[in-house]
């Protein structure tokens, strides 16, 4: 929390330190955070997995469907700003339809994983299965919001931010900025050096 905070992604209270430089509320939030795990006492360890299972698994779909919404929107800037195909060093297999079915299957399975929950109802495990896409969303709304970070025209996303100079090759000739390190690339040099 200390170096997300630092570096701007959470907020700037888990910054703080005391005089000899322990990070007091990061520690303050870890440890209640683990406290999660005392609800092994009162609703027995079988109870408190599931629960943990359901909010891990309703976490990973979200953020493999916000992976997916992230890839189409990159490349939907990259073409809006005149940037080609053959310029990006790594390309996805069968895009746009393999980004689109991630979202949408990420969706479905974080809507459909909780339907036990239904029949007979129990508001306990709905509220387990479900709680995380509302606070997803808070989180989502929230960091718009407060980090003054709106959805950008897809002509101002920033594309060149953080790009990794070590796989630059060549600047001028599209399709060869990228230096090849796999082990048919690694055999081809080795080969053509004979």
């Amino acid at each position: 929390m200390l170096f997300l905070a630092a570096d701007g992604k959470a907020p700037q209270i888990f910054k703080r330190v005391n005089k000899r430089g322990v990070p007091v509320y990061a520690i303050i939030l870890a440890n209640a955070c683990g406290a999660i795990s005392m609800m092994n006492n009162s609703t027995g360890a079988a109870e408190a997995y599931s629960y943990l299972i359901n909010v891990s698994s309703v976490c990973t779909f979200l953020v493999w469907g916000s992976i997916s919404f992230t890839h189409i929107r990159f490349r939907r800037a990259w073409k809006a700003q005149g940037r080609t195909v053959e310029e990006l060093p790594f390309k996805s297999f069968a895009y746009p339809y393999n980004a689109y079915f991630g979202v949408a299957a990420n969706i479905f399975l974080a809507l459909i994983q909780g339907w036990s929950v239904f029949a007979p109802f129990d508001a306990g495990a709905f509220v387990a299965a479900y709680i995380m896409i509302p606070v997803f969303l808070l989180i989502v709304g929230a960091w718009m919001l407060v980090g003054r970070s709106p959805f950008r025209k897809l002509e101002d996303v920033d594309l060149d931010y953080g790009r990794r100079s070590d796989l630059d090759i060549d600047e001028d000739v599209p399709g060869s900025n990228v230096q090849r390190t796999g082990i048919k690339s690694r055999v081809k040099g080795m080969w053509s050096n004979f």
